[in-house]
């Protein structure tokens, strides 16, 4: 009678210990190909190692799956699936076959009703046994795939598993990571995914009479920067007196260059020294003219920096 104190376990059946030992001795693989499932004649069995077969069998169909335990390398998992409209029994026995039909492996279960739908109800069961074995990687299945049903889990594992197996190339479609800000950044990266995000990230532009064009870091950092402004215009002053002129954006590092132009009639060109003390600097720049009128004229400036 099972209680609270019976026990359920599987073990290899003396043909399936003698089988593996040869294909250990050998390095040849051990095909199982098939699950069982029977009620015992309604009696609560106990795995004997001498069975060549279940007591009272139901079923025999193949298996669906048969994986080592990723918790436990020395056990492996044989895994069937049984459809919804097969049933009318208990379960209390199952049993492994390999590809000669030898029973392999047999193990006992809590007692199972699996009904049919004709009985107002029904249900798609799995049935799993859970094997120690003395060398799992000679361990295979054989299966018909035509004749095998897969779990809902089983599919959603196999999906994930299959994107996660091979990386996104030119050729070939696969998984890829997102890139970081950082990698962006550093440009050197080819198995990364630049999100339209991350690709305008950095990129600022203000278009106007005063305005600037910044690209972002992994493209140099360039900064383009233009200000319709003034000029101080004093006869013979050599540009040491000039008109400050502020930039849009400060510059982070430097101003490459600076060109500068009267706008109108007015007299002179205003020019802007690299090396003059006073221009350019990051925040804006003195422009100066060396006309011959005295006072303010308009300038359009251009700079170039980083």
């Amino acid at each position: 009678m099972i209680d609270q104190a019976s026990q359920f376990f599987a073990v290899l059946t003396d043909i399936g210990v003698a089988k593996q030992a040869k294909a250990d001795a050998l390095g040849i693989p051990w095909k199982i190909t098939q699950m069982a499932v029977g009620d015992a004649n309604g009696t609560d069995p106990l795995p004997d190692v001498t069975q060549l077969t279940l007591i009272h069998e139901q079923r025999r169909a193949p298996l669906n799956q048969l994986k080592v335990d990723p918790n436990n390398r020395a056990m492996i998992i044989a895994e069937q699936v049984i459809p919804a409209e097969v049933g009318g029994w208990w379960i209390r026995e199952i049993g492994l076959l390999d590809e000669d039909d030898d029973l392999v492996a047999i193990a006992n279960c809590a007692p199972s009703f699996k009904p049919l739908l004709a009985q107002g109800s029904g249900r798609t069961q799995v049935v799993r046994i859970n094997l120690v074995v003395t060398n799992t990687s000679n361990v295979v299945l054989k299966i018909d795939p035509s004749v095998v049903l897969a779990t809902r889990r089983y599919v959603d594992e196999k999906i994930v598993e299959e994107m996660l197996s091979s990386a996104a190339t030119e050729q070939l479609p696969g998984t890829a990571k997102i890139a970081s800000l950082k990698q962006v950044e550093e440009g050197a990266d080819d198995t990364a995914i630049v999100t339209p995000k991350k690709l305008r990230m950095g990129f600022r532009i203000s278009l106007g009479a005063n305005g600037f064009i910044a690209f972002p870091t992994w493209l140099g950092g360039l900064i383009i920067q233009w200000v319709t402004g003034t000029a101080s215009a004093q006869p013979h002053d050599n540009f040491r007196i000039g008109e400050l002129n502020t930039w849009p954006l400060s510059y982070p590092n430097a101003v490459y260059i600076a060109v500068a132009t009267h706008q109108g009639n007015a007299p002179g060109t205003y020019l802007t020294w690299t090396d003059h003390p006073q221009v350019p600097i990051r925040t804006g720049i003195l422009v100066g003219s060396p006309g011959w009128t005295t006072g303010l004229i308009a300038a359009r400036i251009i700079s170039i920096g980083s």
